[in-house]
């Protein structure tokens, strides 16, 4: 099963060093959008600090990323943010670390130490977590299978991200990728109360039809 891994929930950190603060904020994000919205609230919320520096990681793999140094001399600030998230392996996770100036100069060295540590210390405060990845399928079915259906999709964790009672029954669930076959395998056989080798590789029995949702 195909899995990638992320933050829960927000967190922060912060690193202190000859007067300068650098306040590390962690969150999750879905899409290039939220992070944008994470960062003008960032902006709003410390408009007098000299930097905002951050780093993002986007797709499954981590495929779509971007680090800024935000005016601190290049490769000090987003390079060392962006590490620690590839460190843990974090995708669909964003950091902002805000730098408020304390009138001594660090260098580059110090730079790269304080960015580094303070991001650090905000995924120490998140909680990480596996997600499978899912693709999503679409199944129709008798209001008769309906019961039998819904203990199928709980015994096997599969997530219903919605339902639709308008006429038949049709639910929209995510199915683990690379493992689809094998799960709508489980789905048929457990909610007709049949073997699966009488199933075999069929995506349809008896009013009950499970097929991949339309993008």
């Amino acid at each position: 099963m195909k899995s990638y891994r992320t933050i829960t929930h927000s967190s922060s950190g912060l690193y202190r060093e000859k007067g300068s603060k650098f306040l590390a904020y962690a969150t999750p994000i879905a899409d290039r959008e939220a992070f944008a919205e994470f960062a003008a609230g960032l902006r709003k919320e410390h408009p007098k600090a000299r930097h905002h520096c951050f780093a993002y990681r986007l797709g499954y793999d981590g495929e779509d990323y971007r680090a800024s140094d935000d005016g601190e001399p290049s490769g000090t600030a987003g390079k060392p943010i962006l590490g620690r998230m590839i460190s843990l392996d974090l995708t669909y996770v964003a950091i902002i670390v805000v730098r408020y100036f304390g009138g001594k100069l660090l260098g580059a060295a110090g730079l790269v130490r304080a960015y580094k540590l303070a991001a650090e210390d905000a995924l120490a405060a998140a909680t990480i977590k596996e997600i499978p990845i899912t693709v999503d399928y679409t199944i129709a079915c008798d209001y008769g299978h309906v019961g039998k259906l819904e203990e199928a999709m709980a015994r096997n964790n599969i997530f219903i991200k919605s339902r639709s009672f308008a006429g038949t029954p049709i639910f929209t669930v995510g199915l683990p990728l690379g493992a689809e076959k094998a799960m709508i395998n489980l789905i048929l056989s457990q909610t007709l109360n049949l073997p699966s080798e009488q199933i075999g590789d069929e995506t349809e029995w008896d009013g009950l039809v499970i097929r991949p949702t339309s993008p």
